[in-house]
């Protein structure tokens, strides 16, 4: 019984971290977005043309946005675990009460029942913490395409090197051009944004 409500508490804490803040598994704490997809970290020498972005500016944005989008993904799922996890309480709860009244096969037939309720929710909190955190890689992964493609787009032609700021002891404000990635990744998410309105309405008048 001890192991089965350590596992409901984690899934508890797991839905409350959903809910209430960044995106995380019951059993892993919310990762910080990889600098390495976007920066290529290196000593500038002459004849370089350097630039430098500020890859933590979109790192909180990243993760509020890929969590308003699991917690809605998520919202049946994480309702049904609860189902499940009152209706073990409520029997557990229930064989406590009633067991001296109770003959001793009925005693044995509440046991194993609450047995494989105890196995389910084992199976179903593994599936659900798996789940969320291939969802959560995965949502990353393209936002944090998007913003190289940004990067890419931007440097083209113009810079030889883009430095992730935070790997550098001290850089000089000639060289940053967080303003432009910020500026061209929002209008890279409106496009985006514009363009799946455009075909779910074309999908829905079909």
């Amino acid at each position: 019984m001890k192991n089965i409500r350590n596992i409901l508490a984690a899934n508890l804490i797991l839905m409350s971290c959903i809910t209430n803040s960044g995106v995380t598994a019951a059993t892993q704490a919310t990762p910080s977005v990889p600098v390495a997809s976007v920066t290529t970290p290196a000593v500038p020498t002459s004849g370089l043309r350097v630039a430098v972005v500020d890859i933590g500016v979109f790192q909180q944005q990243f993760l509020e946005e890929v969590n308003t989008k699991l917690e809605a993904q998520f919202k049946d799922r994480q309702a049904d675990i609860q189902k499940m996890v009152n209706k073990f309480r409520d029997d557990q709860d229930k064989l406590q009460k009633d067991a001296n009244i109770m003959t001793a096969k009925k005693v044995d037939e509440a046991k194993d029942s609450l047995i494989k309720q105890q196995n389910q929710l084992q199976i179903e909190a593994k599936k659900f913490d798996d789940d969320l955190n291939q969802k959560r890689q995965q949502e990353l992964k393209i936002k944090l395409d998007d913003l190289t493609k940004v990067v890419n787009t931007i440097s083209a032609n113009k810079y030889d090197m883009v430095i992730a700021k935070n790997v550098t002891l001290f850089t000089s404000e000639q060289f940053d051009i967080t303003d432009q990635v910020v500026k061209a990744y929002k209008d890279l998410v409106a496009a985006k944004t514009a363009s799946n309105a455009k075909g779910s309405k074309k999908t829905k008048n079909a």
